[in-house]
C-alpha cells in the first residue's frame, strides 16, 4: 500500500509556521487521490524549532522529534506496521 507522510520544516516550527498553507494543499491533494496521509505538522504543533532540532546549525530532527514521529507512525499505520 502507498502511504504519504508530510514532514514539516522543523527549523521553521513555532506559532507563525509559514508553510501551513502548503500542508493544507498537500492534505487536500492526498485526500482527493484517496491516499492515506499523515501530516506531522499536527504532531509538532505547540513545539518550537529549538524543541525539535539538533542545533541552530544542524536542523535535522533531534531525539525528541524522532520519538514523536515514531509514535505518530505507529498510530497512523496501526496493525499494518506489524
Amino acid at each position: 500500500k502507498f502511504h504519504v507522510v508530510t514532514f514539516p520544516f522543523l527549523s521553521a516550527m513555532g506559532p507563525d509556521y509559514k508553510y501551513r498553507d502548503v500542508h493544507e494543499k498537500l492534505g487536500e491533494l492526498w485526500a482527493e487521490l484517496g491516499v492515506p496521509h499523515l501530516d506531522l505538522l499536527t504532531t509538532f504543533e505547540g513545539q518550537t524549532a529549538e524543541d525539535l532540532i539538533i542545533a541552530p546549525y544542524e536542523t535535522n530532527p533531534n531525539k525528541q522529534a524522532h520519538s514523536m514521529v515514531a509514535a505518530a507512525l505507529d498510530e497512523f499505520l496501526g496493525p499494518e506496521s506489524e
